[in-house]
């Protein structure tokens, strides 16, 4: 094999073990550090209580997903119970629009149960943002709002 403009055989890789003389690369560096920089190890989610549960689940990403995803279906009962263009352009039923409306009066009901509940856990805990958003998060988010307010990491939480 002919190598133009380099003398000798190319060199191996760094990783390449298959040449002589080389040793396996060092493993990588075990990471210790989380991303938000806390160094504190986090608790097994199976072997943890279930108030330890619902803390780790409300402050994961996958709380927030079920958050909106709950409250988007709560709107679109809303459009599809009470707008018509549903039944019009032949995506539903009429029947179906009924049940529609009814699950998204349903829902809403409930939530205004939940929207003071969550005011009232916040404020119990001390946060200073129990305002008018916490309000709205408890009812935007019925139940998991105010498990939320209860398990939520706050600014006095070390």
């Amino acid at each position: 094999m002919r190598y133009v403009g380099v003398r000798g055989p190319p060199a191996p890789w760094p990783h390449d073990t298959r040449s002589a003389g080389t040793d396996a690369p060092p493993p990588p560096p075990a990471v210790t550090a989380r991303a938000n920089g806390d160094d504190a190890e986090e608790p097994d989610f199976w072997a943890a209580d279930w108030e330890t549960k619902a803390r780790m689940f409300v402050n994961s990403d996958v709380y927030w997903a079920v958050s909106y995803a709950d409250a988007l279906l709560l709107f679109l009962l809303f459009d599809a119970g009470f707008s018509g263009d549903w039944v019009r352009i032949h995506a539903i039923t009429p029947e179906q629009e009924e049940q529609a409306r009814f699950f998204a009066l349903l829902g809403s009901a409930y939530r205004f149960a939940t929207a003071p509940a969550t005011l009232f856990i916040a404020r119990e805990r001390g946060l200073r943002q129990a305002t008018w958003r916490t309000l709205l998060e408890g009812w935007a988010f019925g139940v998991l709002g105010p498990l939320g307010a209860k398990f939520r990491k706050g600014p006095l939480d070390a």
